[in-house]
């Protein structure tokens, strides 16, 4: 559905009364045919730190685009990845998952 523009246009007003200069209104109806929008990871890959003990929290943005009614709640899933599997599979460096360690510069 397009968005919509219905125009309202004052004629007569009875009692004596009389119609003023601001005699026609557009009133506009929003295109709606995804009312709730569409919800999107911000980034393809998110780098969160090992925790240090058994639970952690970790902020994975998403950004909601086109929706402008009601409030939405998003459900997901989390699994395991086998990263040294998926590195094989598609051919690539397995050294290109980890970052180089950091050079230190010796004390004087």
């Amino acid at each position: 559905e397009i968005e919509e523009v219905i125009q309202v246009q004052l004629t007569d007003a009875s009692g004596g009364g009389t119609i003023g200069l601001d005699r026609i209104a557009n009133i506009i109806i929003p295109a709606n045919d995804n009312p709730y929008g569409a919800v999107a990871f911000v980034q393809k890959v998110y780098r969160v730190q090992e925790p240090l003990e058994r639970s952690s929290c970790a902020n994975i943005t998403v950004r909601r685009s086109g929706g402008h009614f009601g409030q939405l709640l998003l459900f997901y899933s989390t699994s395991d990845i086998d990263v040294v599997a998926l590195a094989m599979e598609e051919g690539q460096d397995l050294l290109s998952y980890y970052e180089s360690p950091i050079q230190g510069v010796p004390d004087p």
